[in-house]
């Protein structure tokens, strides 16, 4: 069996900023990847833009200091911005160019709901509901973006609820992740009744989410020998 070949499409301009970092992708409506950056810094140097087929890389947001989720529900983008408090912002966002408005409107302050935990890695369903796991707070909130109200508090036998995505033939199972809670008791075992570190299965909600998008890059043009990395500063 032959090795595999890996092939570096972007990374993070170390020279500019060391503290930059590439953290998380998804595939939006449109066949581009959408990435953003964080600072480890706390500093807002971080962003978030997509990378189409060409490939070629686009800044949508700017100042970014960190966030924890962004999701597509046309014609609007969704994002978790850590560094105003964890609120959800929605951009507006046209489908065809990929392109997102500069001006933030708030769908969910989270700084007002006075809730344990911070949002994480959500996902939306075909109503236009936004999922959204609570890390540290021990499970996922269905919100109406019409409204900015909660509609249901789903528990999870975890503390650190990380991610949520629909999955399944008909995308009507929503899969939660979670992360080890990190604390042992006397005994040095694990916290009782938290079972952090499983993915766990909801089922029985009575909705569904969206497939995945698809993204088709011009391979040929990676494997070239002459093709650099793309600085994440996106220039």
């Amino acid at each position: 069996m032959s090795s595999p070949f890996l092939y570096p499409l972007i990374s993070p301009s170390s020279s500019l900023n060391p503290s930059l970092n590439c953290v998380l992708w998804t595939v939006r409506s449109g066949l581009s990847v959408v990435v953003w950056t964080v600072n480890t810094h706390g500093f807002k140097f971080g962003s978030v833009g997509s990378l189409n087929h060409i490939p070629y890389c686009v800044k949508h947001i700017k100042e970014v200091t960190s966030s924890s989720g962004f999701a597509f529900g046309a014609p609007k983008l969704y994002f978790v911005d850590a560094g105003r408090n964890y609120d959800v912002l929605s951009y507006s966002f046209h489908k065809q160019t990929g392109r997102t408005g500069q001006l933030p409107v708030v769908a969910y302050n989270w700084a007002k709901e006075g809730r344990t935990g911070t949002p994480r890695r959500l996902t939306i369903d075909r109503h236009g509901n936004l999922w959204v796991p609570l890390y540290q707070g021990g499970g996922v909130i269905q919100v109406n973006t019409d409204t900015k109200e909660i509609i249901q508090f789903i528990p999870i036998p975890a503390h650190r609820v990380s991610a949520c995505t629909f999955g399944g033939p008909e995308f009507d199972i929503l899969f939660v992740s979670t992360m080890w809670y990190g604390h042992l008791n006397e005994q040095g075992q694990r916290v009782k009744y938290d079972e952090g570190g499983s993915i766990f299965a909801v089922k029985g909600l009575e909705v569904q989410g969206w497939p995945p998008g698809q993204y088709n890059l011009k391979i040929s043009r990676v494997i070239d020998e002459e093709f650099v990395p793309l600085s994440i500063r996106f220039q």
